[in-house]
Formats: C-alpha cells, structure tokens, sequence
C-alpha cells in the first residue's frame, strides 16, 4: 500500500491538495463553460458530435466534480471517513471516466484523421486573409503537419495525465483505507502529521 504521496508527503496533506486542486479546477471550468457558452454552442453545425449533449454532459461533471472534492477537502481536515470514502468512489470513477473519453477521443482522431484534414484544409483556403500561412507551405501540408503534431502530443498528454490521474486515486484510496484501520477503537490521528511516543505507537 501507498504510505506517501509522490514519496516525500504524507497521505493527508496528499490528499488535501489533491481535493484542493480539484475543487478549483471544477470550479475554473464551470465558470469557463458557463462564460464561453455562447461560443461553444455556435459551432453546432461544423462538428461531428452533439454540441448541446456534450457542454450539459460537461457541466453536470464539473459540478459532481467540485462537489465531492469539497467533500474530500472537508473529510481530509476533520478526517471523516466517509466523506473521504465519497471522495475516493467519485475520484476513481473519474480516473477511469477520463481514461476511456480520452482513449475514444484519440482512436476517433487517428480514424477520422483524413476528414479532418480535409475540414482544416477547406477552412484555410475559404479563410486565407485571417490565417496567413508560411512561404512554401500550402493549406494541405499545414493541416497535415498540425495533425501530426496534435497526434503526438495529444497521445503524450494522454498517457501522463491518465498515469497522474490513477496514481492519485491510489493515494486516496491508501488515505482512505488508513482511516478505516484507525477507526476501531482510537482517535483518528495521522502518525505522519502528528508524532506519537514509541509506547503509542506500539499500542497501536
């Protein structure tokens, strides 16, 4: 089992920046989804996906989101377990929820590469004056290239935000398995965070 988050800091302060961090991240983005509204929806008829379905989808896991991370932020400081236990149950479901979104999202762009290079290329040509392109290098080459780029480094990006994401599910899972050990019969008390004497710790 985990005994430190990313090897120098103890579980429950682990935990307690990873619900902060979360917490305002839900919060950023509800507040992004909801000023960019307008913007987002307008491009209903240019994409190859439910607009409308999609920003709702967005907005109702933002909120979830912010929610039990401030469930996780609150349990970790009076450290409740079962707010912890929510927090975990939510965290992993969006661990593996990202998981699959963004494998699905990489497999349609290595399918559907050629149609959108072929959408990148129309725009560029119907929209030369306002995306000027580069001496020698025609709007075929360009979208080609930018597929490219989007391809490796959204594959990149993938693999390390999924092995961070898991990695810090595990964290809390290990937070929150610690708390139900010392649940029994003690005071819950973090020995990292709070030192005990050796006959303590041995009673415990």
């Amino acid at each position: 089992m985990i005994q430190k988050c990313c090897c120098c800091i103890s579980l429950r302060i682990g935990v307690l920046i990873i619900a902060l961090f979360n917490l305002l991240a839900s919060i950023a983005s509800i507040a992004y989804l909801c000023i960019e509204r307008e913007n987002i929806l307008a491009s209903r008829g240019s994409t190859y996906v439910n607009l409308d379905a999609v920003y709702y989808v967005c907005i109702a896991i933002s909120c979830i989101g912010a929610l039990t991370s401030l469930f996780g932020f609150i349990g970790t400081i009076i450290q409740k377990r079962g707010l912890i236990n929510i927090f975990k149950i939510v965290y992993w479901l969006m661990a593996i929820l990202a998981l699959i979104v963004t494998a699905a999202t990489y497999i349609f762009l290595i399918v559907r590469r050629g149609d959108i290079v072929d959408g990148c290329d129309y725009y560029i040509e119907n929209e030369t004056g306002e995306y000027p392109l580069p001496d020698g290098i025609d709007s075929r080459e360009a979208c080609e290239k930018a597929m490219v780029g989007v391809l490796v480094g959204g594959g990149v990006g993938i693999v390390v935000g999924n092995i961070i994401s898991i990695y810090f599910a595990c964290v809390v899972t290990a937070y929150a398995s610690r708390l139900k050990q010392r649940v029994q019969h003690h005071p819950l008390r973090d020995l990292e965070d709070f030192p005990q004497t050796s006959y303590k710790t041995s009673v415990y």
